[in-house]
């Protein structure tokens, strides 16, 4: 990332590195229209996405996805730190 960029950053981890959110954890939010998922940028905890026809089914283990649903169309795991976003059909954007 360009110099000044990169001091700002490094700037705001200084001052707020208590707020920030360490170590393995994989988090599912749901908003007004629609579900994002997002795990620890380092991968320490994983998080599954398998689909099923307009269902989506999030967990961090592929397990619990296949207790629920056992046979589905597409499954992979999100990268470290980036987020899976699904939006509701005729939800708010």
């Amino acid at each position: 990332m360009p110099a000044e960029e990169k001091a700002r950053a490094t700037y705001l981890r200084d001052v707020f590195s208590a707020e920030l959110v360490t170590g393995p954890f994989s988090i599912i939010v749901g908003f007004d229209g629609g579900v994002m998922a997002l795990n620890d940028r380092l991968k320490l905890r994983s998080l599954a996405v398998a689909e099923r026809g307009d269902k989506v089914y999030m967990a961090s283990e592929e397990s619990a996805i296949r207790r629920v649903c056992p046979v589905f169309d597409d499954m992979f795991y999100a990268e470290g730190g980036k987020p899976v976003v699904y939006r509701v059909k005729g939800g708010k954007q």
